[in-house]
């Protein structure tokens, strides 16, 4: 009895020695790359594709020539109209934000609470008026000369998914919904969809 369970105790040693030479180390790739890892849902190189999409389009539009150059915009969250909740809206707002940017055409206002990209520090900056511990020679005022700049155009998205399936095989297929809405007139003055994502899987 006592060498039968000395022979368990090998075989599982052994076995776990096995297990454990088979695991690969991890190693850097390339996100979008053909070794990166895809799945049924918006992958990283998916998410880069979408926002090149749209802002490519965005920048060619005339739509934003009314404007002086460049405008300031609100960036509001995005919408996820899909079953996934795990979609990379993040990463998809993070290059649509710095690529208009970086553009020259459009800016963004970090004074809104309501809006993405939301910073604190503008109006915590203007409540350091009579605060002793601060040189009010470098606070930033509060007033009519020293207002901030209201945006004149908001940029809003949506994520949108279709799913269908021949009982063997299943597809979902993504794509991002952008529309521009001028915040005066309140009227959508661009509107755009990205280039469709679609994956396919078995049941």
């Amino acid at each position: 009895m006592h060498h039968h369970s000395k022979s368990l105790l090998t075989l599982a040693t052994l076995s776990a020695l096995v297990l454990t030479a088979c695991e690969q180390p991890p190693k850097r790739i390339d996100p979008t790359g053909r070794e990166a890892v895809t799945g049924m849902g918006v992958d990283y190189g998916d998410s880069q594709e979408i926002a090149e999409s749209l802002t490519r389009q965005m920048l060619s539009s005339p739509a934003f020539l009314r404007y002086q150059q460049p405008v300031l915009a609100r960036y509001n969250n995005t919408i996820n109209n899909t079953s996934d909740a795990n979609l990379p809206a993040n990463v998809v707002n993070t290059r649509i934000r710095s690529t208009l940017l970086n553009s020259g055409q459009i800016q963004f206002t970090a004074a809104l609470r309501t809006a993405e990209g939301h910073d604190p520090g503008v109006r915590e900056a203007r409540e350091l008026a009579n605060d002793p511990m601060f040189n009010q020679q470098s606070v930033q005022q509060s007033g009519a000369m020293n207002a901030v700049e209201a945006p004149q155009i908001s940029v809003n998205s949506e994520f949108q998914s279709v799913y269908s399936t021949d009982g063997k095989a299943k597809q979902k297929t993504y794509q991002l919904r952008v529309f521009v809405t001028d915040l005066l007139s309140g009227r959508v003055i661009w509107e755009g969809t990205s280039k469709p994502i679609a994956k396919l899987g078995s049941n």
